[in-house]
């Protein structure tokens, strides 16, 4: 998934969600529009009745388009929660989120966690004042995340930094600057709502 370049909002109505993004979405976008899944069915199609099983492999799948990872890191993500003290499924999100490209996205960096991933592979991003390269990269509390000097004043960051978003409580952000903190990690309830981590973990269980 992590390598997917063809159309996103595809990938979003196969699991009837629309694309997480800092920005308003027009009526006319393909996410919001087609209230059906991609396919040759067209408005006739249906998600269905699923199996268990199903419903728990959908649920895997979606949270590997959400967080744009592959099913290597998925597994090594739950392999991880699993040897940690707290709750499985809200450790293996919590791992998610802390993700370099999440944060750029949860902060208003980037409008989606697709082009914040593009930015850290091109070279944009600073993590404790050196360039980070690689999305995967864990952000801890206390480290310090920004855009490189040099592109601060590109068309892009600048549009992101007008729509002002509001990043979630566990970072401070300063939009103005392109710049940032984690302050601490993300409880429960400030977890991606889109996911129902039990189902995975039920499915990686077996």
């Amino acid at each position: 998934m992590s390598n997917t370049t063809g159309p996103k909002s595809r990938l979003f109505r196969r699991f009837g969600i629309r694309l997480p993004s800092n920005n308003e979405l027009k009526q006319t976008h393909p996410t919001l529009k087609k209230a059906y899944p991609p396919g040759t069915h067209g408005p006739k199609g249906s998600y269905g009745k699923k199996s268990e099983y199903a419903r728990q492999l959908m649920e895997k799948q979606k949270a590997k388009v959400i967080f744009n990872v592959n099913e290597k890191q998925m597994r090594r993500y739950f392999d991880t929660a699993s040897k940690k003290e707290g709750i499985t499924g809200d450790e293996m999100l919590r791992l998610l989120e802390q993700r370099l490209d999440n944060i750029i996205f949860r902060s208003g960096l980037a409008t989606t966690r697709y082009q914040a991933r593009q930015m850290v592979n091109h070279g944009l991003i600073e993590l404790n004042g050196k360039v980070a390269s690689i999305p995967s990269i864990q952000v801890n509390p206390g480290d310090k995340f920004n855009a490189v000097a040099k592109k601060k004043d590109s068309p892009l960051f600048k549009q992101n930094a007008e729509r002002g978003t509001k990043a979630p409580k566990w970072l401070s952000v300063d939009l103005k600057n392109l710049s940032g903190t984690m302050e601490r990690l993300p409880d429960k309830g400030e977890l991606e709502p889109l996911v129902s981590t039990h189902l995975i973990v039920e499915f990686y269980s077996k």
